[in-house]
């Protein structure tokens, strides 16, 4: 019989057994989601997407599965902060993030990268399937309804498309084609999906 502490040993390893009461997985639950999820948006930290992210390279190159990674950043976050403070930008990105988390599903997952830039990952998505989810991604926020103490707010979303290993083969490369791809977003007009 076990009991909880105790320790058992298999050549090198040694793996303990314990036995929680739900006050302790509510602690650890608690303590994961301080480690690993953005406050504000509700998405990944960044840590911990790019731990994420480098198992699903990983993986992908042991079953020859693509990898779509979006790079995305949030239009007219700026011009909210000028006229309604930046209370009414951060609603935005967070709301933001749980629009993108929303869409993703059990389909990828998500980051905020920066202050209004957000990075997802999709499992066998090739650059075809990579830019549909980011078009889902860009009309759901144009189609969301940001409203804050009586104030409707329209951030649009630039979106970057790149997929492992058709536009990229390793992560640093595709994280570089995605940006390079979301900047062609923004300089043909802003709120739209480019590779």
């Amino acid at each position: 019989m076990l009991s909880s502490g105790n320790r058992i040993t298999f050549g090198a390893t040694v793996v303990r057994f314990d036995v929680q009461d739900a006050l302790d997985q509510q602690y650890d639950d608690a303590l994961d989601r301080l480690l690993n999820i953005d406050e504000l948006s509700g998405l990944y930290m960044r840590r911990k997407f790019d731990r994420e992210l480098k198992t699903l390279i990983d993986t992908s190159r042991i079953t020859n599965a693509p990898v779509g990674l979006l790079v995305m950043d949030l239009d007219g976050v700026k011009k909210i902060n000028d006229m309604h403070g930046h209370l009414f930008g951060a609603y935005v990105i967070g709301e933001s993030g749980r629009v993108i988390g929303e869409v993703l599903r059990a389909r990828g997952f998500a980051s905020r990268f920066g202050g209004d830039e957000f990075v997802a990952a999709i499992p066998d998505a090739d650059l075809a399937r990579s830019e549909s989810i980011a078009e889902e991604i860009r009309a759901a926020i144009n189609a969301h309804c940001f409203e804050r103490d009586g104030v409707t707010l329209h951030p649009g979303i630039s979106i970057g498309a790149a997929s492992l290993p058709e536009s990229a083969a390793d992560a640093a490369t595709l994280f570089r084609v995605g940006d390079e791809a979301l900047y062609r977003a923004k300089q043909a007009g802003k709120n739209r999906v480019s590779r």
